[in-house]
């Protein structure tokens, strides 16, 4: 008793949580209008009962007295056409404040995901927490008010009906409570069952896939792909796979809600068809009205069937609970703090950076892929950050831009923790090329001057000149107007290369002109001439701001006056000429890379 108080209780609470964020004048109307739809049935019934009884009097012989019969008419079409008028306003406000409340609750939900830290957007725990909180109950509270309101509503027409019942028998007034009893723990059972159909985190994840190999297919990205490979149809067995197994799961699911179903329906049914036998006895015996068989058979099963509606409504409501309890741990997860510090400057400048024994292991792994790193960039440095694939250069990157927080250890910026700085200051600091460019459908001047309300004509040309993107630009069909990408857009759009995809973020770069350059890997997609130009502009660059590169190609390290090297045995910080003289793995690697260019024409 005490575990059913408990769970009624949070159950209690948790609907007027969602009442509290419905506006009061919507709640009232709603309130009032479920309440009028509960109360006009139980009179329609007895308006039935006395058109029925007058009909069998009439056929018996009695006195056809029609004012009254059509008193009874008019009445009972005035109450069926309220009855008709409230639910229309009803569904109304159903559809038209769930729209206005999902699209509300789906904006908080994006943009909370769109301010989490790196560390949260790699955890697909998060994505499963976000995909929960979008569904319905989380975004629109008149999907649980609706249920609240119907136990309410039921409540109160079922108790009306108890009342003419009660007039009857004692004992077929009481059977209905007697036969809830065991339904309650069906009905439980049976919402649990729903509920797991539809949030199981397997089958949330087989949803996602499938969601994600059907959109691929359409992207015009895999365009090419798809007509020489054929991967559309590769994608689509995939997709294909992953429904069969989906299906699979649900099943279990489904037969034992079509198994509860039945059982819940026989007992009803063959209840109701014993009440009638008892009642149709009564006639016969002349103990009650054909009227009265009428209106007390309505009776019985309108209780019995409001019964199961609460005990569904009730446990669909307490299934739900536990979707709140995810949306409020997606939203408890850490965000960037966008607001302004305490270190704001006059004028752009250089910085001191250093790392103090650092170490970073990234969630979930016991293995750190920076272990106890000390390194210092200095106001006039170059560096160039070398090694193989997965060696831990990109996670540095991260690290010095605040996208990651180390397990131990210090980031300082002049002196500074790295940690009091907000990532607006940071963003001001740093500039960041990633070597996966996010295709965005967007203008081209949308995608330059990504971070800015007003776009600065005169820096805008700039920084497509330096970024060698003028021409690319001028043959454009919309020149800076053209979309960037054929995925929303057929007219007045195109679809770039990588390489000039890597130019277009290189300009965004010069357009926002940070403190400090870091590029991952600026030159990757880059043709020779592109390249060429690339380090001719550098020295030119390396005047006005910090650069910080990530490369694999070592020609960029004898430009830099620091190499953080990482090599099979940790990390090693020198310049280029002393690395070649002290590292024989750095050597080895900048020899063969040498003979990739050299030897093949020698």
């Amino acid at each position: 008793m005490k575990k059913i108080w408990m769970v009624s209780k949070r159950n209690m609470q948790y609907v007027l949580r969602k009442m509290r964020q419905i506006k009061k004048r919507t709640l009232f109307v709603y309130v009032c209008l479920s309440l009028i739809i509960s109360v006009l049935p139980v009179f329609v019934s007895l308006i039935q009962k006395d058109i029925v009884d007058y009909l069998v009097d009439c056929s018996s012989g009695g006195a056809k007295q029609w004012y009254k019969f059509g008193r009874y008419c008019i009445v009972m079409g005035i109450l069926l056409l309220a009855l008709a008028m409230c639910e229309v306003w009803v569904q109304y406000i159903n559809n038209v404040s769930s729209l206005r409340y999902k699209r509300v609750g789906m904006l908080e939900n994006v943009d909370k995901m769109a301010a989490l830290k790196m560390e949260q957007l790699e955890n697909p725990k998060v994505h499963f927490l976000f995909d929960l909180s979008c569904e319905e109950p989380n975004v629109n509270p008149l999907s649980i008010i609706r249920p609240a309101l119907k136990i309410l509503a039921t409540v109160i027409m079922a108790a009306s009906y108890y009342v003419i019942l009660l007039q009857l028998n004692i004992v077929i007034a009481i059977l209905p409570i007697v036969i809830a009893i065991p339904l309650v723990k069906i009905g439980n059972k049976k919402e649990f069952y729903e509920y797991q159909s539809k949030y199981d985190s397997e089958i949330m994840d087989l949803n996602r896939r499938i969601s994600y190999f059907s959109s691929i297919v359409k992207e015009p990205l895999y365009a090419k792909d798809n007509t020489i490979y054929n991967v559309g149809s590769y994608f689509l067995k995939k997709r294909e796979s992953y429904k069969n197994e989906i299906i699979s799961k649900k099943m279990r699911f489904i037969r034992k809600i079509v198994g509860i179903t039945i059982l819940v329906s026989f007992i009803t049914l063959l209840t109701q068809y014993g009440v009638y036998l008892l009642l149709g006895i009564k006639v016969l015996h002349k103990s009650i009205t054909l009227g009265s068989l009428n209106l007390y058979f309505n009776a019985f099963t309108v209780i019995l069937l409001s019964l199961n509606q609460v005990i569904d409504n009730a446990s669909y409501i307490n299934a739900q609970v536990g979707l709140e309890d995810a949306k409020e741990e997606f939203m408890r997860l850490p965000v960037i703090d966008m607001s302004s510090t305490n270190h704001s400057r006059t004028g752009r400048c250089k910085h001191k950076i250093s790392f103090e024994n650092v170490s970073f292991a990234y969630p979930g792994t016991d293995k750190n892929i920076i272990e106890n790193l000390s390194l210092s960039i200095d106001e006039e440095d170059v560096v160039a950050l070398i090694g193989e694939n997965g060696s831990g250069k990109s996670t540095l990157i991260k690290l010095l831009i605040g996208q990651y927080e180390p397990q131990s250890g210090t980031i300082m910026i002049d002196g500074v923790d790295i940690a009091e700085y907000s990532s607006k200051e940071l963003a001001s600091i740093y500039g960041v090329m990633f070597q996966n460019v996010a295709h965005v459908a967007i203008s081209i001047r949308e995608f330059v001057s990504l971070s800015q309300e007003a776009v600065d004509e005169k820096r805008f040309y700039e920084a497509l000149e330096k970024a060698g993107c003028e021409t690319i630009v001028e043959n454009a069909v919309a020149h800076s107007e053209t979309k960037m990408g054929l995925s929303l857009d057929y007219e007045n759009a195109k679809e770039f290369s990588g390489g000039e995809w890597q130019r277009f973020a290189m300009a965004r770069l010069f357009y926002a002109s940070p403190d400090v350059f870091v590029m991952d890997e600026p030159t990757a997609s880059l043709d020779a001439e592109a390249e060429y130009h690339f380090f001719e502009n550098l020295n030119l660059v390396g005047k006005q701001h910090q650069i910080i590169m990530v490369s694999h190609r070592l020609s960029i390290a004898r430009l830099s006056t620091k190499v953080v090297f990482f090599g099979k045995d940790g990390i090693t910080i020198d310049t280029h000429n002393n690395l070649m003289n002290k590292v024989p793995s750095y050597r080895a690697m900048y020899e063969m890379q040498r003979s990739l260019y050299f030897d093949a024409e020698g």
